[in-house]
Order: C-alpha cells, then structure tokens, then sequence
C-alpha cells in the first residue's frame, strides 16, 4: 500500500521506507506537500528508459540539424545582413 510519510518519519525509519519502496512507492511529504517518491530500482529504470523515449528535442538539437542541412545545401545562401534605420515608435495619444 503506499504511503506517505512525513520527512522526520522518514529518517527515523528509513530501513523500513526502502523495505515498503521496494514493493508500493512511497511518498515523503513536507508540511503536507508532496516533495518526494521512494520507488524500487526495476521501475525506476522502467520510468527512466519511457522518459528518454518520449523526451521532447532540444532547441539545440534542431539548431545543430538546420547547420547540417546548410552546409550540404550548396544553394542555399544566405543574404548578408543590412543595416537599417531604426524607426521610432509613435505614441499612442488615446
């Protein structure tokens, strides 16, 4: 059964914690807010492998491939970058 165990429970009886862990997770909570889980090591792994499965791309990642892709692209150019006068914003008089 899971349960819930405050933070000061917790440490005091920390063998039986990991013993309960290993079968239901254990929630450690502070003040009565939830801050933690306890979970055996077989579902972490479980967790962990469906994590890095379903994890979204990273900007980087996206940035590296636009790079890549220029650089095989021999006509693809990118025009050099001009200069322009800043044009000031008007003020709205409403």
């Amino acid at each position: 059964m899971t349960m819930k165990w405050k933070i000061s429970e917790a440490k005091a009886k920390f063998s039986e914690l990991v013993a309960k862990g290993q079968t239901e997770p254990q929630i450690i909570v502070n003040r009565e807010r939830p801050v933690a889980v306890l979970i055996d090591v077989q579902r972490f792994r479980r967790f962990e492998k469906l994590w890095q499965e379903n994890e979204r791309p990273k900007v980087r990642d996206f940035l590296r491939e636009i790079r890549e892709i220029n650089e095989e692209e021999e006509d693809l150019k990118i025009p050099p970058r001009v200069n322009r006068e800043n044009t000031p914003m008007l003020a709205d008089d409403s």
